[in-house]
């Protein structure tokens, strides 16, 4: 006879033994809070950002931001981030236990977050499936692009993925068009300047 098959826990998973204790939960909710309250230390976007949607490198829009995965979840907050911070440059780098995520802004790095490691492993997932990279070796070199198309604008990114001793690590270069000067009126230059 099982003496445990009458125990609840017993018939849990041991990941949802984990949500039930707290600790997985707590976690997951530290990393997104974090996210959340540097996106709000920004001004307001004129418009809301909040809906974002996924182009992938075909140009095919994607539900994939929409989700409420935490891969989706967190990639989705990483964009409006960088669109708010108006960084030029999403960087994710594995150190061990965890992931920490900067971004490039006016040209210094800043650290933004810790992320954990499995968050860290939907977000490439859904990167990689979005620039339609191959499946590769461990120590290959993956570069792709994907775009995501807010309210206001279209966005494009260019992604790498790149080998390291702690894992891959992830780049993705924001290339933003809003505020980049059109014309050389636009430059704000005195008139003998521009002959």
């Amino acid at each position: 006879e099982d003496r445990n098959a009458d125990d609840p826990d017993q018939k849990l998973s041991s990941k949802r033994r984990a949500r039930t204790n707290g600790s997985a939960a707590e976690v997951s909710a530290a990393w997104s809070r974090a996210l959340r309250a540097t996106l709000e230390s920004f001004p307001a976007p004129p418009r809301g950002d909040e809906n974002i949607r996924l182009v992938d490198a075909r140009g095919d829009d994607s539900e994939a931001l929409a989700a409420s995965s935490d891969g989706a979840q967190c990639l989705r907050l990483l964009l409006r981030l960088a669109s708010r911070a108006t960084a030029t440059a999403i960087h994710v780098a594995p150190k061990g236990d965890s992931v920490h995520v900067r971004l490039r802004v006016d040209g210094g790095m800043v650290w933004i977050a810790e992320l954990p490691n499995d968050v860290y492993d939907l977000v490439t997932g859904l990167v990689r499936t979005a620039c339609h990279m191959p499946q590769a070796a461990k120590t290959a070199v993956l570069d792709g692009h994907f775009s995501s198309r807010f309210p206001d604008r279209r966005i494009e990114y260019r992604v790498s993925l790149t080998p390291s001793s702690q894992g891959a690590k992830l780049g993705v270069r924001v290339r933003e068009q809003r505020g980049v000067p059109t014309a050389i009126e636009d430059l704000g230059l005195v008139g003998y300047m521009r002959e």
